[in-house]
């Protein structure tokens, strides 16, 4: 079978560029474990403990195809900026401690503390264990628990007000 050099460069060439160009749009795109976890911790910095964050911050870190499913509910992005700006307006402030934190894939799975200060002077303390998930360096779907380990009876429902 005799193949002309034109179409022996051809398919090299090809075969090169795919290869490489694919080779090139993962590395790009992905992160390691540890800038996942990284990621997250910003996130939550920079969206939550941050009272004056805004929804420009917000989309430097959730996708707009963002789905919360949290105690039973299912948030779209929509959904969570109302969710946020609702906890920012009972909130004089929130702090995160992340107890644990694994990545694997595209995938990191915390257990973290939500500790806030209500502005009627209240305190709440949430406990949360979510899954997460990244693609293309934005947050598009956790999948979370809340339980309540201080504050009123009222503030079950802080995971997912809005």
């Amino acid at each position: 079978m005799k193949i002309s050099l034109r179409k022996l460069i051809t398919v090299t060439f090809l075969t090169f560029f795919i290869f490489n160009t694919s080779a090139t749009y993962a590395k790009e795109n992905s992160m390691t474990p540890t800038e996942e976890k990284q990621f997250i911790k910003d996130a939550f910095a920079n969206v939550f403990e941050n009272m004056n964050a805004t929804k420009e911050e917000y989309s430097k870190y959730f996708s707009k195809n963002y789905v919360q499913y949290v105690d039973g509910k299912k948030l779209n992005y929509t959904d969570f900026v109302e969710h946020v700006q609702a906890l920012k307006s009972e909130m004089k402030s929130i702090k995160i401690n992340f107890k644990y934190m694994v990545a694997e894939g595209d995938k990191v799975s915390t257990v973290h503390i939500a500790n806030g200060v209500k502005k009627d002077g209240g305190i709440v303390e949430t406990q949360f264990n979510a899954l997460f998930e990244i693609k293309d360096h934005k947050i598009v779907l956790c999948n979370e628990l809340s339980h309540l380990i201080k504050g009123s009876e009222s503030d079950k429902d802080l995971g997912s007000r809005k």
